[in-house]
């Protein structure tokens, strides 16, 4: 299937890889605007946050993109969750930059994807309960 989406798109490594990476970002924006906005920071949020590769990501870096506002946000989520994290917790969030799933992180660790989640589920309640401006819904 990889194959016959990338035929005839051109140079493939260049401006097709570009254009995914362009629109990968702003979706993201989007994602995080909108959850800022409907102030709905609950554990799925939070899971999905830190699935996305956002909780290692320097907001600083997207000044240009993303408003001062989701900066400030990502930063207070990030620090929230790296705040309610252990060391081995750490080094299992590390993990996660966006490209692996659950399932591969399982991998690497040598561990089932049903620990790995179940130990992003308790980091996300433990998140959202000590930090209440996050959202308590589930």
């Amino acid at each position: 299937m990889a194959k016959h989406t990338f035929f005839g798109l051109g140079d493939v490594n260049g401006e097709a890889i570009n254009e995914y990476e362009c629109s990968l970002y702003h979706d993201t924006e989007q994602y995080l605007n909108r959850m800022m906005q409907r102030g709905d920071t609950n554990k799925k949020f939070v899971k999905k946050f830190i699935r996305l590769g956002l909780l290692w990501e320097n907001p600083d870096d997207y000044q240009d993109i993303w408003s001062d506002d989701l900066i400030a946000f990502v930063k207070s989520l990030s620090n929230a969750i790296k705040s309610v994290s252990n060391g081995v917790d750490l080094v299992t969030l590390r993990y996660f930059d966006g490209t692996r799933k659950i399932i591969d992180v399982a991998a690497i660790l040598g561990t089932t994807h049903q620990n790995i989640s179940k130990k992003l589920d308790k980091i996300a309640k433990k998140a959202v309960a000590k930090n209440p401006g996050l959202g308590t819904s589930k």
